[in-house]
């Protein structure tokens, strides 16, 4: 159910990235909300710093690629995908 409260959800995940800036998945977050609101342009550093702390997190390639493929570029957003897939893919094997 979309309440419209997106400038909430930004502001509670960067009080989460303040509690811990280290967590990929947190700044992969702030990523996800951030473009959520239409703001994807401020996401951009948000997920690459998650990739920077996670190179293999699945979530913040598939972040990236829903950035890219807001600013149209879209064979990047497909590398990025393929990325996350296989990166959910692989978690999936060690935890088998």
């Amino acid at each position: 159910m979309d309440t419209g409260r997106f400038d909430e959800s930004v502001r509670e995940s960067y009080k989460a990235k303040d509690l811990d800036p280290l967590s990929a998945l947190i700044n992969s977050s702030v990523a996800s909300r951030l473009c959520t609101a239409g703001r994807c342009e401020e996401a951009t550093p948000q997920v690459l710093a998650a990739l920077e702390l996670d190179p293999d997190f699945p979530l913040a390639h598939v972040d990236l690629a829903r950035i890219y493929t807001h600013e149209g570029k879209f064979p990047d957003a497909i590398a990025e995908a393929k990325k996350g897939s296989l990166a959910f893919e692989q978690q999936s094997k060690l935890r088998r």
